[in-house]
């Protein structure tokens, strides 16, 4: 689970233009009639709450028949479910809304060869599995804003596929909700006793450095389309199962924790850069570009 994630466009240092401003200039300014489908959807799906995707689909020449004339987010692969939906709302001359089906493989863990145990939720996880006790500090009363990295990944596909012109010079922040960590304590708790990984917890009012932030993802969710999919209890899941099939639980190790992986990495560049890299040492040669002893050696 990672903390609040901003998906920056490019560094243009003037004001970006707002983005309804821009699509009802575009609107306005259409000179055909896809750019006209285009932007009319796009300011459909805007202002409708809770729209995920949506199809435009004009007369086609023959009698009877529709054809897609725009996707929303523009630009994306067409969902097959659209074409299903659409089909429903010519034959029932309404308004249909439906479930979004998403495809399984977003559901699937991703585990990653470097765990980050210095993540609230992460932190959580390691600490049941390592001790059996959740520790909440200061009564859990700051505030984080949280994503999974899954959802993440969907966003940067998102702002891939869709109009240049919607992502050009805009910050857009990305999270799930702000949480509570007292909120994110109790809610780790318990999916992790739903998995068979009992844990405690352990809070306390000790005076120490706090520090809380919250933000808003309603700018991506409006321009792009964006919701987060992946649940915090999935989330943990996730990251039990792989934690355990890939054997990481040397918890202490310094490559889980950022700052301190970082400051053992350049410790180890000043090391190398005064004594030289250990095999480097005489009686050691390039064989076919590996490393290996002379005979002997």
């Amino acid at each position: 689970m990672r903390d609040d994630i901003s998906i920056r466009a490019d560094r243009r240092t003037d004001a970006p233009p707002d983005p309804d401003d821009l699509l009802w200039r575009q609107f306005d300014e259409a000179t055909g009639p896809e750019a006209f489908a285009r932007t009319w959807l796009t300011l459909q799906c805007r202002m409708i709450p809770n729209v995920s995707s949506g199809v435009l689909v004009l007369k086609g020449p023959e009698p009877g028949r529709f054809v897609p004339a725009a996707l929303w987010p523009d630009g994306r692969r067409a969902r097959p479910h659209l074409g299903q939906v659409a089909e429903r709302a010519l034959q029932q001359r309404r308004a249909v809304s439906v479930p979004v089906p998403q495809p399984q493989s977003e559901t699937e863990p991703m585990a990653s060869p470097r765990m980050r145990y210095d993540l609230v939720v992460n932190t959580f996880v390691k600490d049941a599995l390592d001790g059996g006790t959740l520790h909440v500090f200061y009564g859990g009363e700051m505030w984080r804003p949280l994503i999974d990295v899954k959802d993440v990944a969907r966003a940067y596909v998102i702002a891939l596929e869709c109009d240049a012109e919607l992502i050009r010079g805009q910050v857009y922040n990305l999270a799930r909700e702000n949480f509570r960590i007292s909120e994110l304590a109790l809610r780790s708790q318990l999916a992790l006793r739903a998995i068979g990984v009992p844990a405690e917890l352990d809070a306390d009012y000790a005076p120490r450095m706090i520090r809380s932030y919250r933000i808003s993802s309603e700018k991506v969710e409006k321009t792009l389309g964006f919701r987060s999919q992946v649940s915090v209890e999935e989330s943990i899941g996730h990251m039990v199962k792989e934690i355990r099939a890939r054997g990481l639980t040397d918890f202490t190790h310094p490559r889980y924790y950022n700052i301190e992986w970082m400051k053992l990495l350049e410790e180890s560049v000043q090391i190398v850069s005064r004594h030289g890299y250990v095999l480097s040492k005489p009686g050691w040669q390039d064989r076919g570009g590996e490393r290996s002893p002379t005979e002997g050696g």
